[in-house]
């Protein structure tokens, strides 16, 4: 519990929401880089949609987990 008191020190709310918004901006930048590329060089093999959905579901588990986090934080 120490270690959580001494980084509520460090790391403010207000820091914990813009560091999550600058990566979700970041995973908004990267991800219409690759839907245009995958869109404009035909990804329509089994394998690469497969892959591509993969990439949407990590994805979106990993921002849905930094987002409560980011939450619980500031409670």
């Amino acid at each position: 519990m120490a270690f959580i008191e001494s980084l509520s020190d460090f790391v403010t709310p207000v820091m914990m929401w813009g560091v999550f918004l600058v990566i979700l901006a970041g995973f908004v930048i990267v991800s219409m880089a690759l839907a245009y590329h995958w869109k404009n060089y035909n990804v329509k093999d089994n394998k690469a949609m497969k892959m591509i959905r993969l990439y949407v579901f990590i994805s979106t588990i990993l921002l849905f987990v930094m987002f409560v986090s980011a939450l619980i934080y500031t409670l």
